[in-house]
């Protein structure tokens, strides 16, 4: 081999060793070029959690991320090469105490780092008289999970009506997710956790001396639970599923005074995102027995990211 060559071929494995080390290192700070493993919220679910709401990013169709995205390349590409594996709030409600804790999660695939540094520098994280984040702020668990804790503050008399009616309450097994969509909530109140919500909202709105309100709290206390789903049916449309399962032993009329402020609420909020938006809300809610099912559409759901 002549010299010249011996000299490229030193050069070569020196710009190879360079870049090589360049990777090790941006991956080590960044997380940048390895994909971090799938880490389950579910590992963080118990007895005690009374709502979770899991959003699964790599099932959103690539039409709607193109149509957002407006075709630009460059920012579908790094869009797809970061795109979290799952992101979930959880919140957990325990009967003997008035500790009811806020987690939000994201099981990030790649820039955890990044990601942490910019939520707590560059975004203010906001809290409101319902509730607070942790002055720590988004916090890097281990490669791939993200983890911002915080509380929601309930109101004294609210705590006194939960345990009114959920006193002695026993944990129980976890309410199981159906799988599959992309995105999925379930707001379990078998120890008063959508009560305890519901009224912590109506607190922080001053929504006390609402005759309406007052009447929905009280049929949520002969409400187990509510699950949605969420999916895809076009690259812009959405479909949400409702369902809101009532307590058998509880008051014969409570389904039927679910479904009537389910669809209150959802009247206003089809005037607003049609006037705010361009969304338009489609579909309503039946009752079968002692279950209150909602099928509904949103048409140009895009239109909220453009």
């Amino acid at each position: 081999m002549n010299k010249s060559l011996q000299i490229l071929l030193i050069v070569f494995l020196i710009v190879g060793a360079v870049i090589m080390f360049a990777l090790v290192w941006a991956d080590a700070r960044f997380e940048l070029v390895r994909s971090a493993p799938h880490i389950s919220h579910e590992s963080m679910v118990d007895a005690d959690t009374g709502l979770r709401a899991v959003v699964f990013p790599e099932r959103i169709p690539q039409g709607f991320i193109d149509t957002v995205l407006e075709g630009n390349t460059w920012a579908t590409r790094a869009l797809n090469w970061t795109m979290p594996h799952e992101v979930a709030l959880l919140s957990r409600t325990r009967v003997d105490d008035d500790d009811i804790s806020l987690q939000f999660v994201i099981n990030n695939r790649r820039l955890g780092p990044v990601i942490q540094q910019y939520v707590n520098e560059e975004t203010n994280l906001p809290s409101t008289a319902l509730f607070s984040w942790s002055p720590e702020g988004l916090q890097r668990q281990r490669r791939g999970l993200l983890k911002l804790d915080g509380e929601v503050h309930v109101d004294r008399a609210v705590m006194q009506n939960r345990d009114s009616r959920w006193s002695g309450a026993r944990p129980r097994l976890h309410l199981p997710l159906e799988g599959g969509h992309m995105f999925e909530l379930i707001l379990d109140n078998r120890q008063g956790a959508a009560y305890i919500l519901a009224g912590a909202y109506a607190v922080s709105q001053q929504l006390g001396q609402d005759a309406l309100v007052n009447m929905a709290l009280e049929a949520l206390r002969d409400v187990d639970h509510l699950h949605a789903t969420g999916d895809f049916l076009t690259d812009t449309d959405l479909g949400l599923n409702i369902r809101i399962e009532c307590d058998p032993q509880g008051q014969e009329n409570t389904p039927q005074a679910m479904a009537f402020f389910l669809e209150m609420l959802l009247t206003e909020l089809r005037t607003s995102l049609q006037a705010d938006y361009g969304v338009e809300l489609t579909g309503a809610a039946e009752v079968d027995g002692f279950t209150v099912q909602g099928r509904y559409r949103l048409r140009r759901f895009d239109r909220f990211f453009l």
